[in-house]
């Protein structure tokens, strides 16, 4: 039996594992929208050759899972960011006290290959463009510098800072190793 851990950040390890079918296993995690980042885990029993599995999250009041990713012998572990899932679907109607508070953490133990196929399938999100622009902005903003007064005559008279060419490199370097390090940091 393969047993997996849970972990909200600030909380206490989640111990509420529940086996809901074949393979499907699910967490039940309470106050839900105070929720910004979980870790997911295998404890101690690496998958049967061949397998892997998908984890996913259902908020409170929703039908639809949102897939984070997937664990597998080679990456037993995974920290996953919802912050940027937290919009709440239900019905504007509902008060306070109506809505739900508790979502599901879903796991899944499915043949690798299908494993694979979902991880490769899951859709960047519609703004992705936009957060990499809104990132490279940033980083390279906090690289500029303030011309010395008499360049205005080498670059016009409106330009009165710069940014060294080297920011962009290192910008560049830094996205692409935290791409390979988490594919999912830009999509939350």
């Amino acid at each position: 039996f393969l047993m997996f851990g849970c972990i909200v950040a600030g909380r206490l390890i989640q111990t509420n594992l529940q086996q809901v079918g074949d393979g499907k296993y699910v967490f039940e995690l309470p106050d839900a929208y105070t929720i910004n980042h979980l870790v997911v885990f295998l404890l101690g029993t690496p998958f049967p050759a061949g397998y892997a599995a998908t984890v996913h999250f259902l908020w409170p009041g929703q039908t639809v899972w949102s897939f984070l990713g997937m664990l597998s012998n080679d990456k037993p572990s995974a920290i996953f960011k919802l912050g940027g899932l937290k919009e709440l679907k239900s019905s504007d109607m509902l008060t306070e006290d109506e809505i739900p508070k508790t979502a599901q953490l879903g796991i899944s133990i499915e043949p690798i290959d299908q494993v694979m196929q979902q991880a490769g399938q899951s859709k960047p999100p519609v703004d992705l463009p936009m957060r990499l622009l809104e990132h490279f902005y940033n980083y390279l903003t906090s690289f500029s510098s303030q011309l010395p007064k008499d360049a205005s005559v080498l670059f016009g008279a409106n330009v009165n800072s710069w940014i060294p060419l080297k920011a962009l490199s290192e910008w560049y370097d830094n996205v692409q190793r935290r791409i390979k390090q988490d594919p999912s940091f830009l999509k939350n």
